[in-house]
């Protein structure tokens, strides 16, 4: 039985692959040229008003299509990997409550998916992008974590859960402040509040998992939920963007 468990994963891994790297490859091929340019922002002494002033100095351009293009077709890299060169260890891994290959993807992935969102509203610093990336992977890492601490433990440690939780609130928090204040198109709005929806899914299915309830009681059913959550964000926010401003 838990054999064949592992072998719909495998399955679902590789067609999870196909639709990621289907999607990647769209991107490029049917996208604008439509780029986003990096910002730093810095104060500087102005001789004229005898005062500090904040400057702010372009340091390049971005492909958005790039941008929207690389976390499906490296989440794609990652689900072909576990079906395949790291299947012994990705099922090593489950039979023991944790999956580390999920979470390096998904602090990637997920950190990119996070800047471009902040892109859209109108965060351009390369600093504050660089932030927001980090927090957010930071937030990732806090999953494992969990995972990991909790392979060894009666009890249930909800430390990492919370700590994660903060982590991964404080960029949603920075973005919806610029929100309040620009007012960027209805497409963008609209992609904040589905992707904010989905990101908080993935820390309901853990808790459903070390809840035990339900088909949660196996663990690899959270498993399942997982690669269908980072599937349907991922292929949202994908297309979403394209709708928005990547046509032709």
């Amino acid at each position: 039985m838990e054999t064949k468990k592992f072998e719909n994963l495998k399955r679902l891994n590789l067609i999870a692959a196909v639709f990621h790297l289907v999607q990647g490859i769209l991107i490029l091929v049917l996208s604008s040229d439509f780029a986003v340019t990096i910002t730093r922002n810095y104060l500087k002494f102005d001789q004229a008003s005898r005062s500090l002033v904040t400057v702010t100095e372009n340091l390049f351009d971005v492909r958005l299509a790039y941008l929207i293009a690389l976390f499906p077709l490296l989440t794609a890299v990652a689900h072909f990997m576990v079906a395949t060169v790291l299947y012994d260890r990705y099922v090593e891994n489950l039979s023991r409550g944790i999956n580390p290959y999920r979470w390096a993807e998904y602090s990637v992935t997920s950190s990119i998916m996070i800047v471009i969102i902040a892109l859209l509203v109108g965060i351009s610093d390369i600093g504050t992008l660089l932030l927001i990336f980090s927090i957010n992977a930071t937030m990732i890492f806090f999953g494992y974590l969990m995972e990991l601490l909790n392979q060894y433990t009666e009890k249930v440690r909800w430390s990492p859960f919370i700590f994660g939780s903060f982590a991964g609130l404080i960029p949603w928090v920075v973005i919806f402040m610029v929100i309040l204040r620009s007012s960027p198109p209805d497409f963008v709005i609209w992609i904040f509040i589905s992707i904010a929806i989905f990101f908080n899914l993935f820390p309901v299915n853990m808790i459903l998992q070390y809840k035990k309830i339900g088909k949660w009681a196996d663990y690899l059913y959270g498993e399942k939920v997982y690669i269908l959550l980072s599937l349907t964000s991922k292929s949202i926010l994908v297309w979403q963007v394209y709708a928005g401003t990547l046509q032709p």
